[in-house]
């Protein structure tokens, strides 16, 4: 996660590390 990148996780719960440890999707959008 890069700073200034906002990411959504789908299907999972938020990582606040970053770091995958399940299985989810991650989106990154642009405002």
């Amino acid at each position: 996660v890069k700073t200034g990148q906002k990411v959504r996780y789908k299907g999972a719960r938020l990582k606040l590390d970053g770091r995958p440890g399940d299985l989810y999707v991650h989106i990154k959008v642009k405002d």
